[in-house]
């Protein structure tokens, strides 16, 4: 709980006390009163004394006996102050007293205990919401530092997946002594420079992650002689849109990873849809035999766990195989 707020709260306090008690109930104070503003001293004595000695040091660390006795005390101590200004200072100041007659201290803390217990009740209210709004502010704060740090883990581990993956594309290129090997390195380079400059962004343009993909597409595609059958398309106005970085890559580098790219009758295809702030994104690949068990692997679960940390509740994902074929289908409110 900021400054700001427990102001606000403490104004809120004192306004019911001033303004409400002293101008609504009029047959109880008044303003021309004197009595009105020893009793408004007592109470701010009384609720601050509880406030920032008794409720900390007691009711705070589970010592409630003792914040009884304390806050007895405290009860007593405002009837002390009362009667310093009321039976003291007033009648030797202003000529003006409030009992009359003969009467013992007892009777007088006794008689004081209905005006003086509410403003202890009160205080311990105010105490424990704050203690409450502090610690659900620190909740927060401490959930907010676990995602982040979350997602800076996530987002460590696609990097060196994606290397691992390039960096054996390239040794085949190289190993069948390829022309196109320097071309390879030469998008890696260009994909491992913008993975490095915006994945520690928390949102990037979709334009971007776009260019990102058919650059890595490009890249992939080097390894196959006659061309890859992988298709891309992309629906509707990009322009303008933001995206989590690095997070529908990882559904094309499964498609190469553990799907049959090479089958020109059955090709792998991706569709991106985008109508306003909605995106549908559409994978599908015929399934390698030898790799029927194998198509969830880290990319997929990773890309999992940080829809839920960044889109909960804005998406769907579906995954679904038939008939040897590979299906994924994100959808997913961009903002």
């Amino acid at each position: 709980m900021n400054k700001k707020q427990k102001l606000v709260l403490h104004l809120l306090v004192w306004y019911f006390n001033l303004f409400y008690d002293n101008t609504v109930n009029l047959n109880f104070h008044s303003w021309t009163n004197p009595l009105t503003y020893s009793m408004t001293i007592v109470g701010i004595v009384v609720f601050y004394v509880n406030y920032f000695l008794v409720f900390p040091r007691t009711m705070k660390k589970g010592r409630y006996v003792l914040w009884l006795a304390a806050a007895l005390l405290s009860m007593v101590f405002g009837a002390g102050v009362r009667y310093l200004i009321e039976e003291v200072i007033y009648p030797h100041t202003i000529g003006v007293n409030n009992y009359y007659g003969d009467y013992t201290a007892l009777f007088y803390i006794k008689d004081n205990l209905h005006y003086i217990a509410p403003w202890v009740v009160i205080s311990v209210l105010v105490s424990a919401l704050e203690e409450w709004m502090q610690n659900r502010q620190e909740r927060n704060e401490l959930a907010v530092q676990s995602k982040t740090a979350e997602l800076s883990f996530l987002k460590s581990q696609i990097n060196p997946h994606f290397l691992f993956n390039s960096l054996n594309n390239i040794y085949s290129l190289a190993y069948k002594k390829s022309d196109e090997a320097p071309e390879a390195i030469l998008k890696l380079s260009g994909i491992m420079r913008y993975m490095l400059e915006q994945s520690q962004a928390h949102q990037v343009p979709l334009q971007k992650e776009l260019e990102y993909m058919h650059d890595y597409i490009a890249l992939q595609q080097l390894r196959f002689k006659n061309g890859s059958a992988f298709t891309m398309e992309v629906h509707g106005d990009v322009n303008g849109q933001q995206i989590a970085p690095l997070l529908l890559i990882s559904f094309v580098e499964n498609i190469f990873k553990h799907g049959d790219v090479t089958d020109t009758g059955m090709p792998a295809r991706v569709q991106l849809l985008v109508n306003g702030n909605d995106l549908v994104f559409k994978g599908e690949n015929t399934i390698k035999l030898q790799q029927k068990d194998h198509v969830s692997g880290i990319g997929q679960q990773n890309v999992k766990r940080r829809l839920d940390l960044l889109y909960a509740g804005k998406y769907d994902l579906k995954i679904a195989e038939k008939e040897n074929r590979y299906y994924s289908t994100l959808k997913l409110v961009l903002a």
